[in-house]
């Protein structure tokens, strides 16, 4: 809800417990958000005909959903199965980074983000951390993106030729530590 306005409050039931919300970035405007918790399901929800909530499940899972995050386009959970990237933009998962063998329960330890450039991100849970690469392209046809069914509704000389933007995920380190890790932060210039 708004902390301005009282009339703006959106309530949503799942049914079971909410452990996670990540806000879209341009939420003012889009009202979409992503939720998880204790059904195991991923949620997005947005606004869809006439205003109503529409709900499109990216993961379904009997793992509870631990942490959701989002940054940019990309959308990062985190449950028992391990840490899980989604590309908003194509709507494809980029990737899952399995959870170690021997790793602590993942619903007793928080995962924490750190993003000290726009093309590096940080995750530490547990007692791991991991350095990703962001590595963005532009595909110069955008039906090239596209799924194979909205391809063939296009014509071949339709004008939604334009570039558009892939992003694709590199685990460059991984770092187990002998303690448990409460946060992670960059040092500027280091």
């Amino acid at each position: 809800g708004s902390v301005l306005e009282a009339e703006d409050i959106s309530a949503s039931n799942f049914k079971r417990p909410v452990h996670s919300v990540a806000l879209d970035p341009n939420y003012k405007s889009s009202k979409t958000f992503i939720s998880g918790g204790m059904a195991g399901d991923v949620i997005l929800s947005e606004r869809g005909w006439l205003g109503n909530r529409s709900d499109t499940i990216l993961q379904k899972s009997d793992d509870p959903v631990i942490a959701i995050y989002w940054i940019d386009g990309l959308i990062i959970w985190m449950n028992d199965s391990g840490i899980n990237i989604y590309n908003q933009h194509t709507r494809k998962l980029l990737m899952n980074i399995p959870r170690p063998e021997n790793s602590p329960r993942a619903d007793l330890y928080k995962p924490r983000i750190c993003t000290p450039e726009s093309n590096r991100i940080y995750i530490a849970w547990a007692d791991r951390v991991w350095n990703l690469k962001v590595t963005v392209t532009k595909s110069k046809d955008l039906k090239a993106l596209l799924p194979s069914s909205a391809s063939m509704i296009l014509s071949s000389g339709s004008s939604m030729r334009s570039q558009a933007i892939e992003q694709t995920i590199t685990v460059e380190s991984e770092l187990q530590v002998d303690c448990l890790i409460a946060g992670i932060a960059a040092f500027k210039d280091d």
